[in-house]
């Protein structure tokens, strides 16, 4: 008696797999399954025990400091309203007024009444994420029990940067779901969790210290990390965000500099100097890769050609467009259609090349491919999931220095004008959202340009006074500091 039980990987572009089978008999299987119900059920009742010391604590969590500032209370209020109704929050308040307990505190209070699943503070800056830290720590002095993390970029954790999380050679990625409980049983001791921690266990237990911060996220009440975790389509942490029934709180710090961001986050760049990279290193390995690389090296040249020329370029790549719907300018075109002939370029790139980098060893070689592999693929997406009338196809040609071998670099991009309407679709009726800054004036212009013209209207708005007397403030001119390049150090 027995039975078959197996695994299989399926490519989800190529449709093929990978199988593994094993024959386990019913007492190997009861071994298995009683271990593991012990390890589960042991695990779930210390969440359990958590949870409620948690709300405990915040029932009786009183506001950290000895008084309210003016302006406090009422944005305390509104960011409760937003919470409670799933709606959005634009918060135009001075410094001195204390932004962020404001947001933070409400947010917390309205965990234990299951308004939300998580609380999200993102930041454009490193500084800014100390200061919600500091926020936190306040409030766990007033007796909060509560879990948070700070993120950090998958950059700036990876031990091994060059090996591209390759599980066949690099350590820190092999055997990761055998070594993670342990790991993840040491962090959960801690209420606060910083990167320094995370590398320190992941060091210890020789764990992908970006994928362990994202995995010990998942029992963390605030995350509080960068815009790109929550906006960005190319590494948003999607277990949070591509879940419809979690519906979690997202407090946006300086939420003017999302405006251009956000357009960065949408827009898509190719660059000819990394596609001849990418060719120089994929020649000979496959005939169909290396002929559909060559088609579109064929193509940015004759674009970059014909821009030189100061012609119209698109027109001879793109047979669809029409000269006179391109808008030129010295070394610079653009135009708004979508550029099929490219799109299928690309598309039968990366089907091809797919193979080929599974079976490349890490390397330098590797590394030049998929870095082009990975900007197609984004082109691609954008192309497929994104494009619409907020985009605008440019190519522009930057002169190479020809004394050092430098060829022109021609760099195409798909520039996102606006991404009000993605901004709008990624929160509305999911997550409640608060969008604060000391610099949201005109207050129409950041509604529109977050949320879009049609949809503007729908969001609270909130402007505050300072809470400073105004005659403290002084402005003077000092027009004896020299700014020239030369004389800047010593001012």
């Amino acid at each position: 008696k027995g039975m078959y039980v197996s695994l299989r990987y399926v490519s989800i572009e190529t449709l093929k797999f990978i199988e593994e089978k094993k024959w386990i008999d019913p007492a190997e299987a009861a071994d298995f399954f009683n271990k593991t119900f012990d390890s589960y059920i042991s695990f779930a009742r210390d969440l359990v025990r958590y949870k409620n010391d948690r709300n405990a604590s915040i029932m009786s969590l009183a506001f950290p400091y000895s008084q309210l500032r003016p302006g406090q209370k009422v944005f305390m209020q509104e960011v409760v309203s937003a919470i409670s109704h799933t709606s959005t929050l634009f918060v135009e308040a001075p410094t001195g007024i204390g932004k962020t307990i404001s947001t933070l505190f409400p947010a917390v209070k309205s965990l234990v009444r299951g308004r939300c699943d998580k609380i999200f503070y993102l930041t454009a800056k490193t500084s800014t994420r100390i200061v919600a830290q500091k926020a936190l720590a306040d409030l766990r002095n007033e007796g909060l029990l509560l879990r948070s993390i700070t993120l950090q970029s998958k950059e700036s954790l990876c031990v091994f940067p060059d090996l591209y999380c390759d599980t066949r050679q690099c350590a820190f990625a092999a055997d990761y779901y055998i070594k993670l409980p342990d790991a993840i049983s040491e962090l959960l001791l801690l209420y606060e969790i910083t990167p320094k921690s995370v590398l320190m266990a992941a060091n210890k237990y020789l764990l992908c210290p970006h994928e362990l911060m994202l995995d010990i996220s998942q029992y963390c009440d605030v995350i509080i990390g960068d815009y790109n975790h929550a906006f960005n389509p190319r590494v948003k942490l999607e277990r949070y965000f591509n879940q419809p029934e979690l519906h979690h709180v997202l407090l946006v710090d300086e939420a003017h500099n999302l405006v251009d961001r956000s357009r960065d986050m949408y827009s898509a760049e190719l660059l000819k100097s990394s596609l001849t990279e990418c060719q120089k290193s994929l020649r000979g390995m496959d005939a169909r890769a290396d002929g559909h690389l060559a088609d579109i090296v064929s193509y940015f040249q004759i674009l970059s050609d014909s821009i030189v020329r100061d012609e119209d370029g698109f027109s001879m790549v793109e047979h669809e467009i029409a000269v006179k719907d391109v808008m030129l300018a010295p070394s610079f075109r653009a135009a708004r259609f979508v550029p099929r002939t490219l799109y299928k370029m690309l598309w039968k790139f990366c089907y091809f090349v797919r193979p080929v980098l599974d079976a490349l060893p890490p390397g330098q070689i590797r590394k030049n491919i998929l870095a082009f592999f990975f900007d197609a693929r984004f082109f691609l997406s954008v192309l497929e999931l994104y494009f619409d009338d907020a985009y605008v196809l440019t190519a522009e040609v930057v002169p190479g220095n020809i004394s050092k071998g430098m060829e022109p670099e021609l760099i195409m991009t798909l520039a996102c004008l606006d991404a009000s309407a993605k901004i709008h679709k990624s929160v509305t009726d999911q997550h409640a959202a608060v969008f604060f800054s000391a610099t949201l004036s005109p207050t129409y212009y950041y509604t529109s340009m977050l949320l879009g013209d049609k949809n503007a209207s729908d969001a609270k708005t909130l402007t505050l006074s300072s809470p400073f007397p105004p005659e403290n403030l002084s402005v003077g001119i000092l027009n004896n500091i020299k700014t020239t390049y030369l004389e800047r150090n010593y001012s």
